[in-house]
């Protein structure tokens, strides 16, 4: 072999460059493997041949979607591709949704209020914003009919009020809320029964614009008589109907131990037989309605007058 190279090398003209032997590819390699001779004389064809070095084990409790694959160039990496975005998305789902509880407003108002035809109503709502108070403040509130329909709006507040100058509600919605301590309530004057829907208290501060949707059902009614009777007025009749009786018994009482209270007669005056029979039956009749009094009023055994 040395003798060849010797030859070779002897017919070059001088100056001339030897020329390398061309790397043998990866296709020469499989044709070479294919018709059972060996490949050109080179050092990195065994290292083409040869297979692939084992991949890392993986530590436990990791899923084997998530072992590094193999690339042309025998470098590991990492997921490629729709893999990452499939694990990434929720999580910046999951952030811009924290982000935006953090700042979004808190609404809270009444789920029901009942209301008289003809007499003020107030719709309540209170709001919190962890921002500070702007001009840029905006309170809107929409209305909706039981019986359905589109919502159209009845109020708006930017640092002043502006009450609905037409429709249903014109001239009939007052403010009466205060930005300052977060209030944004409004009354509804002379409400009818025409009235009933669904109200909406909806607070922009920017940026803090996002919150919840909170619903006041209003439900006006004709005002009828009725009585209730109320732990107040329970409590009235059971202590000043008893202390009534007593204090009149014993005023009583002491009448007629002071001899202020007498048996009046008329003086001159003389009954018939008939009156006189009369007179007997109720005489004996009133005695005994006045014996069972005085023994109620007197317990003292004392002589009558």
């Amino acid at each position: 072999m040395k003798a060849v190279r010797h030859w070779r090398n002897s017919h070059r003209t001088p100056g001339s460059v030897p020329r390398r032997r061309p790397r043998p590819t990866g296709q020469r390699c499989r044709a070479a493997q294919v018709r059972g001779a060996a490949p050109l004389p080179w050092r990195h064809a065994a290292a083409i041949l040869a297979p692939p070095p084992p991949s890392p084990a993986l530590p436990a409790g990791v899923p084997p979607c998530c072992a590094p694959e193999r690339s042309r160039r025998g470098r590991d990496v990492g997921r490629r591709g729709g893999a990452g975005i499939v694990f990434l998305v929720p999580r910046g789902a999951l952030l811009l949704l924290g982000i935006c509880g953090a700042l979004s407003l808190d609404i809270k108002t009444s789920p029901e209020v009942r209301g008289y035809v003809g007499e003020q109503v107030v719709l309540k709502c209170s709001f919190k914003s962890t921002f500070p108070i702007t001009e840029s403040l905006t309170i809107d509130w929409t209305y909706r009919p039981l019986t359905g329909g589109r919502m159209e709006t009845v109020f708006h507040y930017q640092s002043v009020a502006y009450p609905p100058s037409v429709g249903k509600f014109k001239d009939r919605i007052s403010w009466l809320g205060n930005t300052a301590k977060g209030d944004a309530s409004i009354a509804i004057q002379s409400p009818s029964v025409s009235d009933n829907g669904t109200f909406i208290c909806s607070v922009k501060n920017p940026p803090d614009v996002y919150h919840n949707i909170p619903q006041t059902v209003l439900i006006v009614t004709e005002r009828g008589f009725s009585f209730q009777l109320t732990s107040v007025t329970l409590l009235s009749i059971v202590v000043f109907i008893p202390s009534t009786v007593v204090v009149v018994l014993m005023l009583v009482r002491m009448g007629r131990k002071s001899g202020l209270i007498k048996e009046k007669k008329k003086p001159g005056y003389k009954k018939s037989s008939v009156e006189e029979s009369e007179s007997e039956y109720t005489d004996s009749c009133m005695e005994r309605l006045k014996t069972w009094c005085w023994n109620c009023v007197d317990t003292d055994e004392e002589d009558p007058y």
